[in-house]
């Protein structure tokens, strides 16, 4: 059996190894020097916002155009299965 201070030297680096590394990176200089300017990149616009359905209309109608394009992928892709089926195998 390993001696009592391999024991405290593994517990000792299983508790402070995560707690140095959050204080570490976790510091808000760090943080604004390092990340801060590639924030940049990722502007807001290029993110399509969804708006939510206001009354229950406007559900149903969301509702319903999901339901065709689910409809229309799986369709799509019984078609590719089906094609792929009907190749002549070697």
């Amino acid at each position: 059996m390993a001696p009592a201070q391999l024991e405290l030297f593994k517990f000792t680096l299983y508790v402070f190894a995560p707690v140095a590394t959050m204080l570490h990176y976790g510091d808000p200089d760090w943080y604004e020097r390092w990340v801060g300017p590639h924030r940049a990149d990722y502007r807001k616009e290029d993110i399509k916002q969804v708006e939510p359905p206001r009354d229950t209309n406007e559900l149903k109608a969301e509702l319903a155009r999901l339901r065709e394009e689910r409809l229309a992928r799986k369709a799509h892709k019984d078609s590719a299965i089906a094609a792929m089926d009907e190749r002549p195998r070697i």
